[in-house]
């Protein structure tokens, strides 16, 4: 049995580049058992815009009140990322590629190594990501039924598949948790039907 990571951050924004990281979430799940992973960043150097608080809900002064620093947020993750051998996520391309910039501008090298070709991804690398947005898109697709893009957010993922709605959406922790689920959904259906969808992320280039 593979370990697998499911993986959600909530952020300040949608550009890698310039916006962090203010919540972080995992579950390492393996052969062990599963260990879930729930911390808000203690905001250093930055502030959360309203508009992502709209999202997510996370302010400022919350975030504030939590003393884990972006430093130990990336120690935490690195060593649960060497645990695993297949990071899952819903647009997980987003969430390493936040990761990869917060690790950049942290000093965390190492990190940065092990998320980018030539030790990540399919090509020889140690582990890969698969995309459970992708994996939907092309569930969706066998079954004769068309998505837009709004269908392929989590949320609406979620509410299509299991016909209920997704309670506490924006919340990281939820989210993994939504992934997991989604993602377990959508392997069964591989493993009855015999079907090999493409949805795994090959590499991400330093």
């Amino acid at each position: 049995m593979c370990a697998l990571l499911f993986m959600n951050t909530e952020t300040t924004g949608l550009d890698p580049g310039k916006d962090h990281i203010v919540q972080l979430s995992t579950r390492l799940v393996s052969t062990t058992g599963s260990q879930d992973y729930n911390q808000l960043v203690h905001p250093e150097n930055f502030a959360t815009p309203i508009t992502a608080t709209k999202v997510h809900g996370i302010t400022n002064k919350v975030a504030s009140l939590r003393r884990i620093s972006i430093t130990q947020i990336l120690e935490d993750v690195s060593r649960q990322i060497e645990q695993a051998d297949i990071i899952v996520g819903h647009n997980v391309e987003y969430d390493i590629a936040i990761i990869i910039a917060e690790a950049k501008r942290n000093g965390y090298h190492n990190l940065v190594a092990t998320l980018t070709h030539p030790r990540f991804g399919r090509d020889g690398g140690r582990r890969a990501a698969i995309c459970t947005r992708q994996l939907a898109m092309e569930y969706f697709s066998f079954l004769g039924e068309s998505l837009s893009l709004a269908d392929t957010k989590l949320t609406n993922v979620y509410q299509r598949i299991f016909q209920k709605e997704l309670v506490d959406a924006h919340d990281a922790m939820a989210e993994v948790i939504a992934c997991q689920r989604v993602y377990n959904h959508l392997r069964s259906f591989q493993l009855k039907n015999g079907i090999d969808f493409q949805a795994d992320i090959v590499c991400f280039e330093d």
